[in-house]
């Protein structure tokens, strides 16, 4: 009967100890692809100093807004762009300067 139980706690004991190595071997993975990942993004592809700009933006600028007047029915207020010092702004290309 001991020896039963002793087969069957080093049994346990074993796989617990199988399942443990496999986890921590597939963290390790997923750390190095992590890093892949966190590295592809902060790698500069576009030879700039920031990447490649959007076509559709305005650099420099954010999207702010303005009120006009509309004649006798009051104000609107409508979107413009506004000048930004940082250089990871931008503004949709067409829109009026505030």
């Amino acid at each position: 009967m001991k020896t039963k139980i002793v087969i069957s706690l080093l049994a346990v004991v074993a796989v617990v100890a199988v399942v443990a190595i496999a986890q921590q071997k597939n963290a390790a993975k997923e750390d190095a692809l992590f890093v892949k990942n966190l590295e592809a993004l902060t790698f500069d592809e576009g030879g700039g100093a920031h990447g490649e700009i959007d076509p559709t933006l305005e650099p420099y600028k954010k999207l702010s807004s303005k009120w006009i007047s509309v004649g006798n029915m009051g104000y609107t207020q409508i979107p413009c762009c506004a000048a930004d010092d940082s250089p990871y702004s931008g503004c949709a290309k067409g829109l009026d300067d505030c």
